[in-house]
């Protein structure tokens, strides 16, 4: 039993980092196991089992970026939105890593620019323009920009799956399976250009200790203090009670008084 509240102040010291992930139809190819955007799934789950005190925020993004989950520290959540993550879940195909780096530039407050990073997970495959102009403005609001790709250099055919089953790979114009290869080059480019770093996210348990390790070069800032209340516990009354007859049992004598034993309920 709980009854009336009660008010604490929580500060919080970490860093604030957000996941861009690239969810085009090219992430669908299979060139490293399971496939790139199951990869990057697997990367973020376990990525996020090792946050703290940190707020972590999710942005998705192919032709066009859209904010998954903002800046948090319920991580219970963060995994519940990475499990709908897919390759439908954007209408506008296409990769525009530019308008994923703007969009991050919103999660972060202003004034505070002590622990911002950004990791971009992506086969680093861009078809718009903007990323590097984009990159420069993060650099210059103190984001760092950690990119992970995912792929390989020779590539693979994107399947067309039903029901799990592949019924075929996307074919070009001429009728020619479409081979997508993963892009280090921009990736490179826009970590270099936030003083970040680039990785090759093939290894999952090497790519976990590359996001540990630069989230915790990152100073940590007491960046916000959260009121909230609670009910107070009031089980120690019904405890005590409960305490207390049970002593008395032992206490009272296990026996019938004099009246007690003339009443007679059955005849």
């Amino acid at each position: 039993p709980k009854i009336g509240t009660r008010i604490e102040t929580v500060t919080r010291k970490g860093v604030d980092v957000v996941f861009a992930i690239d969810v085009s139809k090219s992430m669908l190819a299979e060139d490293i196991s399971p496939s790139r955007i199951l990869k990057a799934k697997q990367i973020l789950s376990k990525a996020i089992d090792e946050l703290v005190n940190d707020r972590i925020g999710i942005i998705v993004y192919a032709g066009k970026a859209y904010a998954q989950l903002p800046l948090t520290t319920d991580y219970t959540a963060a995994k519940m939105f990475l499990r709908t993550i897919d390759t439908d879940m954007v209408p506008t195909q296409g990769t525009d890593i530019g308008n994923a780096v703007e969009m991050a530039l919103s999660y972060f407050e202003s004034g505070k620019e002590q622990n911002r990073v950004l990791f971009i997970l992506s086969d680093g495959e861009s078809h718009e323009e903007g990323a590097l102009e984009a990159s420069e403005l993060a650099s210059e609001n103190g984001i760092v920009i950690h990119a992970i790709a995912l792929g390989t250099l020779e590539g693979g055919p994107i399947p067309i799956k039903r029901n799990g089953v592949i019924k075929g790979y996307k074919k070009d114009n001429q009728d020619k399976v479409v081979v997508t290869k993963m892009d280090p080059e921009m990736l490179q480019q826009l970590a270099v250009s936030t003083e970040g770093s680039f990785m090759d996210g093939t290894n999952t348990k090497e790519t976990i200790e590359f996001i540990k390790t630069s989230l915790a070069k990152m100073e940590q800032v007491e960046s916000e203090t959260e009121m909230y209340t609670d009910y107070e516990d009031q089980f120690q009354w019904f405890l005590a009670l409960s305490l207390f007859f049970f002593i008395l049992d032992f206490i009272v004598p296990n026996r019938k008084t004099l009246w007690l034993r003339k009443i007679k309920l059955f005849g």
